[in-house]
């Protein structure tokens, strides 16, 4: 065989060679990661399975120490193990009344952060200190983040790896340096709800209340499915302007549907006004469907118990009233059942 026929025909066989080698790697990189569990709950898994998984994967990762998903996946594992040997410390010494999934919740990364956080604002330093240097915190957490990092460092484009590093930093870095880890979650993947979500209650936990609201009102806008969660937490806990005007978004059906509450749920008769007040505005001063229009300002006259003027404005959009009684005198919880029954517009 002439020379200048085998230098190629060498140079493609290296090439085949390193094929091979690679496409091995990602087989056990996938092969490992599929034996690793996923964990919802205590009862799925026990802290000795988790750490044969990571051990399994750090093996991996050291044959592929460029692969963001491993590394992000140990991480995710090392955080199981501290939550579950967390969850076994606390369940002989858990307050009366607290069920396993309340004390399960209290092991979670954004519960951390807003302890940290809270230690840090209040001037808690010996604490923070303290809860930095717990011997499972160092033992799993610390080496969370690292894996965390080098995820980041292999592959900056997943959003969610910037989530975890701002909610973990928190534990070898002045909290405030979380604000750089969840920019860049926003900047990556700025249209999903869950994340935005979450980003917000981040910023809410460390203090910077129009960032977070902010990342409430874009994940509102995208999906109202954290609307409860992001009630719940604000709730009480700020001004009721700032959440009427800041973090609900220009959404008549969505302001609606929280005016509808009940003071048990969270809305006061004060914000209710503020509420209906709002979308009354947004529905006189925006361009809106004839009908969407009138359906707005027919549940806003229901709830302020104006029956008979709710009436005449359903009417004009083609809408019926579910009113028992289309008087100024029907009660406030006719009128609240009556809205109940309009289906809403998206707007």
């Amino acid at each position: 065989m002439s020379i200048f026929v085998g230098g190629p025909i060498l140079v493609l066989l290296g090439v085949c060679v390193w094929g091979i080698a690679e496409i091995r790697k990602v087989a056990s990189v996938d092969a490992a990661m599929r034996q690793a569990p996923r964990l919802n709950m205590p009862a799925t898994a026990t802290p000795a399975a988790v750490e044969q998984s990571i051990e399994r994967l750090e093996t991996v990762a050291a044959r592929v120490p460029d692969d963001a998903e491993l590394h992000e996946r140990i991480a995710r594992l090392l955080v199981d193990v501290y939550r579950l040997r967390r969850f076994d410390e606390w369940r002989g010494i858990r307050p009366a009344g607290v069920s396993d999934e309340k004390l399960w919740e209290a092991t979670a990364p954004v519960v951390i952060h807003a302890l940290c956080c809270q230690m840090y604002l209040r001037g808690q330093n010996a604490d923070l200190a303290l809860f930095r240097q717990d011997p499972l915190v160092k033992q799993y957490l610390i080496p969370a983040i690292r894996h965390l990092a080098l995820a980041r460092q292999a592959c900056p484009l997943i959003a969610r790896v910037h989530s975890q590093l701002a909610q973990l930093i928190v534990l070898v870095q002045a909290p405030g340096n979380d604000r750089i880890h969840l920019e860049r979650s926003r900047r990556v993947d700025p249209s999903d709800p869950d994340k935005l979500f979450l980003c917000g209650t981040l910023d809410f936990q460390a203090g910077r209340a129009d960032s977070a609201f902010d990342s409430w009102q874009r994940s509102l806008t995208l999906s109202p499915r954290h609307l409860d969660k992001i009630l719940s937490i604000a709730g009480g806990r700020l001004p009721l302007l700032d959440f009427v005007y800041k973090v609900l978004p220009d959404s008549p059906s969505m302001i609606l549907s929280v005016a509808r509450r009940s003071p048990e749920q969270g809305v006061s008769p004060m914000l209710r006004e503020f509420l209906l007040t709002r979308a009354e505005k947004l529905a006189n001063e925006n361009p809106m469907p004839d009908d969407e229009k009138h359906f707005v300002l027919g549940s806003v006259l229901l709830l302020h118990q104006q029956c008979a003027e709710a009436a005449s404005q359903l009417r004009q959009g083609g809408l019926p009233c579910f009113c028992s009684k289309a008087s100024s005198t029907t009660s406030h919880a006719c009128c609240r059942a009556g809205t109940s029954h309009l289906g809403g517009f998206g707007g």
